[in-house]
């Protein structure tokens, strides 16, 4: 394993065990963990408090803004990890980049109540902003706790 990837591995555990924060809680609003290198940046946030969702889409954490100085462009990675309460149904967990959908299409949640999908996206040089959202069909459902990774790598000239 190499220095920079043992490196990441022991950032993004600082990162969660760092303060959280979720979109509609402004009493635990804390900034999101950021990890930077010469080529990549990771943005961690996570909330570990009740959310009750919405029909439609609602925001599980507050947008991240970035800027993508590779004139080739930037790969984004997003991998969410979104825990349910038992009984909520029809969800699927979505990254968003500029306000579009990441690929591939938004994931639904496993048999242990989990939506833990990994979507990416390719952006231009640029400002970008990247949030998590949750789809709810019927609005039934309630996140319990939640982590998010944004994963950015500038491409090569």
């Amino acid at each position: 394993m190499r220095l920079g990837a043992l490196t990441l591995v022991t950032a993004l555990s600082v990162f969660v065990a760092r303060g959280s924060f979720g979109a509609g809680d402004e009493q635990s609003k804390s900034e999101p963990a950021r990890w930077h290198t010469r080529s990549s940046l990771v943005i961690s946030a996570s909330g570990d408090h009740s959310m009750n969702l919405i029909a439609g889409y609602t925001a599980i954490d507050h947008p991240h803004t970035f800027a993508c100085k590779s004139s080739s462009g930037c790969l984004i990675s997003f991998a969410p990890s979104i825990q349910l309460v038992e009984g909520s149904a029809f969800l699927w967990a979505c990254g968003f980049v500029d306000g579009a959908q990441a690929k591939p299409k938004c994931a639904t949640y496993d048999d242990d109540n989990v939506l833990s999908p990994r979507q990416h996206a390719l952006v231009g040089q640029g400002e970008h902003t990247l949030q998590t959202m949750v789809y709810s069909e019927y609005g039934a459902g309630i996140v319990s706790e939640w982590e998010t990774d944004y994963t950015i790598y500038e491409l090569g000239n």
